[in-house]
């Protein structure tokens, strides 16, 4: 086997306990405003209790997500971009998306895993209908 010495819990600069008071007002402060389409049942189910942004929007330097990428991709965790850009989800039918959310299938075959694999067990696949049809309606507005 392969032996080495583990290596030190080693953070972003910006995770400091005595820094978060401060960083979670700076991010309220940039984070865009509630409109009327923000207020909708789907965006409720993607932005408030699915957390979407936190693994589907990239970060900047800062910590802050980058709302100018809005749901469009985040490398650092391998999670795709769920937007309506053409990498996104803008070819992906109704259906497809229902399947997504319902059973974790893919489009091509493939079915979820991980992190993904673990918020359609506990979550998506608890929506009904109109939650479905909801979150799909909201998903297709963000470009």
């Amino acid at each position: 086997g392969v032996s080495h010495e583990n290596k030190s819990h080693e953070l972003n600069w910006y995770v400091k306990r005595w820094l978060m008071p401060f960083w979670v007002w700076l991010n309220d402060l940039i984070s865009p405003g509630q409109n009327e389409q923000q207020k909708s049942r789907g965006a409720y189910l993607v932005d408030t209790l699915g957390h979407c942004n936190e693994c589907h929007t990239p970060r900047n330097r800062f910590g802050f997500l980058d709302w100018t990428q809005r749901l469009q991709g985040n490398p650092d965790f391998d999670a795709p971009d769920i937007s309506q850009a053409d990498e996104g989800i803008a070819k992906w039918s109704d259906e497809e998306l229902i399947d997504l959310f319902r059973y974790g299938a893919l489009p091509d075959g493939d079915y979820v895993a991980d992190h993904m694999g673990e918020v359609v067990e506990y979550s998506t696949s608890k929506w009904n209908d109109d939650d479905l049809h909801s979150v799909i309606r909201y998903l297709r507005s963000i470009r």
